[in-house]
């Protein structure tokens, strides 16, 4: 076996590549089907095997076939592991009880991949997108305290990557991409019982690093898409960070994919009365949808200190929006606070050119109000019994889940209350 392994290493980078149409549709039936079309007759001959392999390499790969798997094939072996589940019994008993059906039995996936799922891609769990590639985690390079273990059965490849125990463990594999494009990123992993889900990072290239979550395996072997990423042309650099640790890395498969952007909302508003104005800028807004980025800030001051600090980052530039919040308007807040004179809403105004195409923003400048209102009654401070611990202002409707339960009675006094101006604590 390690000498037709060593063989595969030499001969299956210098092989002359072979026409796609030498093999049957790649990964109809998996890697066993894959080289069974491939080179079923030169099985068993090691060194004429692997020049076959060699020829076929970019096919057996989209196939699921790495180096271990083929080299098994050619001495006669299954192209795939066949470990059983723990409890004692051997794949050919679950074969003949019946526990090869994965939808049944999920506990099974990742098990028995060549009595069970005859050496299928996923093995008996979901089989990788067409044209994906795997890189196998054990290849890649370690960090911190971790290392390649095989303990754990159902894994792809010669093993895994374990040890995921402090923050500068990771590890690093090398992506190859046939040409620059979007890629789907999927990790397989293992999380054990008893440890619930972990957070994990991932580093590609010189990007910021992304995040998510591992769910919990028990037994099994999972996967979890990790993101989609442009790739360029030729070799990138992923790497999957230790995140909340004590987890398992099997492999990265990175397949070609595309993204597809929400459909635009209709230009229609839910004020039969818009004014003309209004509807413009809502036909505004669904032509840019898809196509630009809006710019905005929030502001809070009457000053718009906000705008000034964006036109002094960008020389010059005003914001495209600005957000402005009415909470100081609410009923309950001028009860106890008095009337707001300090000329914020009229400042807002100004700035977007009162309608009248004037203005800082040349009148182009979109005004967005966010309305946070003061909860209308029931309120442990109040002016008699003032409670320091539970202050009014912060009594915000949109804080309390037991506020949004009452206002879906439009009969409550909440309800009421909430949408007339006249009500007072």
């Amino acid at each position: 076996m390690l000498a037709g392994a060593a063989l595969l290493a030499l001969v299956l980078p210098t092989a002359p590549r072979a026409p796609a149409a030498a093999l049957a549709p790649a990964g109809a039936d998996g890697c066993a089907a894959a080289l069974e079309a491939a080179c079923g007759g030169q099985r068993r001959d090691v060194f004429r095997c692997a020049q076959c392999a060699g020829v076929h390499q970019a096919a057996l790969q989209r196939a699921g076939c790495d180096n271990d798997a083929i080299s098994r094939w050619c001495s006669g072996e299954s192209p795939c592991r066949d470990a059983p589940p723990s409890g004692g019994y051997t794949c050919a008993q679950q074969r003949a009880w019946g526990k090869c059906d994965a939808g049944a039995n999920p506990w099974m996936v990742g098990y028995c991949c060549a009595t069970c799922f005859n050496c299928t891609a996923g093995c008996g769990g979901p089989a990788p997108p067409p044209g994906s590639r795997r890189f196998e985690a054990e290849a890649g390079s370690l960090s911190g305290a971790t290392s390649v273990a095989s303990s754990i059965a159902g894994f792809s490849g010669t093993g895994y990557v374990t040890g995921f125990t402090s923050q500068d463990c990771a590890v690093t594999l090398a992506l190859t991409a046939p040409s620059a494009g979007l890629y789907e990123i999927t990790i397989g992993y293992h999380v054990a019982a008893g440890f619930g889900d972990k957070d994990f990072g991932l580093v590609v290239n010189s990007a910021p690093a992304e995040t998510g979550t591992f769910t919990n395996t028990g037994s099994a072997w999972g996967r979890v898409s990790a993101g989609k990423f442009q790739l360029p042309a030729g070799t990138s650099k992923a790497a999957v960070l230790d995140g909340w640790g004590y987890f398992e890395v099997d492999y990265i498969d990175v397949a070609p994919t595309t993204a597809t952007l929400p459909k635009a909302p209709p230009k229609v508003l839910a004020d039969r009365a818009a004014t003309a104005t209004t509807r413009r800028l809502m036909s505004f807004l669904v032509d840019s949808f898809g196509h630009m980025v809006i710019a905005g800030t929030q502001v809070r001051k009457p000053s718009l200190d906000a705008v000034s600090y964006v036109a002094k980052a960008s020389g010059g530039k005003q914001p495209g929006l600005i957000e402005g919040g009415l909470l100081q308007y609410s009923p309950s807040f001028v009860e106890r606070a008095g009337n707001v004179t300090d000329g914020y809403v009229e400042a807002l105004a100004r700035w977007a050119g009162n309608g009248s195409g004037s203005g800082p923003s040349g009148g182009r400048g979109i005004l967005a109000l966010c309305w946070h209102w003061n909860a209308p009654c029931d309120s442990l401070d109040t002016k008699q019994h003032p409670d320091p611990d539970h202050p009014w202002f912060r009594k915000i409707v949109i804080l309390s889940r037991f506020v949004a339960v009452r206002l879906a009675n439009p009969k409550s006094h909440y309800f009421r209350g909430l949408l007339h101006q006249e009500y007072k604590l």
